[in-house]
């Protein structure tokens, strides 16, 4: 297989790295071609982890786990294929505030010249994520709608943000209604494939 068969995949907040190389083995499954990735979490000590975790899998399946920030991503101009933020829209917004998300969200459509798979954090899980920290003794952020104000429709405004900058939903039909749904997590939230595109994938934006 020479290099440009080679689908480059790239996990952003990857914690330890165990959801990116699922991911990276599923993708040479299903893609049936080499798949080389790169995760990226902020924390030093989950991506110490993640590279003690990761073994090479010959010239399937190649990776490596970094130490970076979504909003300063060291990767060239649609430099991957597709990029994944799991359980991670949610942190960036809160470190970051408004002008934080809408640069990384930015920088990684810049980045990716295919795919953009995000699982937004709904509204509720900012308080919910302040009350466990809250019991864990440590530091709560400020994450009221006052300093925060993309957070009460998150999820519209992560969409609003993708679709300025050429990405658009591909709807996928899971219901049993037969009306377009995005896959859904064990956590009830929905996963949403974003493609690059010059015009949107909807039937009906136009509506």
């Amino acid at each position: 297989n020479s290099k440009d068969d080679t689908f480059v995949y790239c996990d952003i907040g990857c914690n330890e790295g165990d959801l990116t190389i699922d991911m990276a083995q599923v993708l040479h499954e299903k893609l049936r071609k080499p798949v080389d990735f790169v995760g990226f979490d902020i924390d030093p000590v989950l991506i110490e982890k993640a590279n003690k975790k990761w073994k090479e899998q010959g010239n399937k399946i190649s990776g490596t786990f970094q130490v970076g920030n979504a909003q300063k991503l060291n990767m060239p101009e649609q430099g991957v294929d597709m990029i994944s933020l799991f359980s991670t829209t949610m942190w960036i917004h809160v470190h970051g505030g408004d002008d934080g998300l809408q640069k990384a969200l930015r920088k990684i459509c810049n980045c990716s010249r295919q795919f953009i798979l995000i699982e937004p954090q709904p509204s509720k899980c900012y308080r919910n994520a302040m009350i466990r920290l809250r019991k864990m003794g440590r530091t709560e952020l400020d994450v009221s709608n006052d300093r925060l104000k993309l957070r009460q429709n998150i999820e519209e405004e992560i969409d609003k943000i993708m679709n300025s900058n050429s990405f658009f939903l591909v709807e996928i039909d899971n219901t049993d209604d037969g009306k377009p749904d995005s896959k859904r997590t064990k956590w009830n939230r929905a996963l949403q494939l974003y493609e690059r595109s010059e015009v949107p994938k909807k039937k009906n934006q136009d509506n």
